[in-house]
């Protein structure tokens, strides 16, 4: 299996836990259909791992399993593939063997998948949704936390400023290694610049990864038709229609087929490829 493959199964199965760490206490996820099956996955995995843990809160159960497969993959990296690690413009290798460098990577990379949700969630809080959809925008806003928490006005300082963090933490570990390469040292106005781009292609990223989720639900969908899957196809049916945002009020319909999801697809990728090639541009000024 390919080093990205698995390190996107671990940074999802860690999620699991880390949703259920930050909504342990929120009964109305049961009443969301897309939020209730995470409930009853985590709570299954939870309650079997329960006699490892006696006398230790169950609500602390959650933190521990996180911190255990945080470890696990650092342990991967350490004795398996090197998972290279990208935010934007930046790149960083871990150092094979040394298992203090593959743990940091471990964290950084969860913390670059987390920096992906929250930036897709930002990208929908202010879009007004029909009454249909209203569990999936629920959905990506308590899979955000703690970053939902904050008020609208402060989330996009916020994540920018997470994203800087993140590029720095990259642009610093990108220095040691058997790839190593030479820290920025310009002016600490253009490096600070510089992270800043990172930052902001890593944000804008998000189309690629919209674009790419919308495709395989396109295809599940299809494959729910043709099996008469009613649970399937109103799973990706309420994900498109809330990823589509204001365009599901005019669709594209020819014959049976919804071409709507393929012009976002379309708009979706040359605005992303654009927009990188500005960015890209701008940072390279920064070398």
């Amino acid at each position: 299996m390919r080093p990205q493959i698995w390190n996107t199964v671990l940074n999802v199965l860690i999620t699991l836990f880390w949703f259920r760490l930050w909504c342990h206490e929120d009964r109305s996820l049961f009443f969301n259909p897309h939020l209730s099956t995470l409930e009853r996955l985590s709570d299954t995995m939870i309650r079997f791992m329960r006699p490892l843990f006696t006398g230790i809160p169950e609500r602390a159960i959650p933190a521990i399993l996180v911190i255990f497969l945080l470890v696990l993959r650092a342990l991967m990296i350490a004795f398996g593939a090197p998972l290279p690690l990208s935010l934007g413009f930046e790149l960083a290798w871990p150092i094979a063997g040394n298992l203090l460098s593959c743990l940091l990577f471990s964290v950084l990379s969860f913390a670059i998948f987390l920096f992906m949700l929250w930036s897709l969630s930002l990208v929908y809080v202010r879009t007004r949704f029909s009454s249909q959809s209203h569990h999936t925008l629920n959905a990506v806003d308590s899979l955000a936390r703690p970053f939902s928490h904050i008020r609208t006005e402060f989330r996009p300082p916020t994540l920018l400023a997470t994203g800087i963090v993140l590029a720095a933490i990259l642009a610093l570990a990108s220095t040691r290694g058997p790839h190593a390469r030479p820290f920025h040292t310009g002016p600490y106005a253009l490096l600070f610049f510089r992270l800043t781009l990172s930052a902001l292609a890593g944000w804008t990223n998000i189309l690629a990864v919209i674009c790419r989720f919308m495709l395989l639900l396109v295809i599940v969908s299809w494959a729910a038709m043709f099996a008469n899957s009613r649970p399937m196809a109103y799973f990706c049916n309420q994900w498109l229609s809330f990823l589509l945002g204001p365009l599901r009020r005019c669709p594209l319909v020819i014959g049976t087929f919804n071409l709507t999801p393929l012009v976002f697809m379309l708009a979706a990728w040359f605005v992303h490829g654009q927009l990188m090639r500005l960015l890209y541009q701008a940072w390279l000024t920064t070398q």
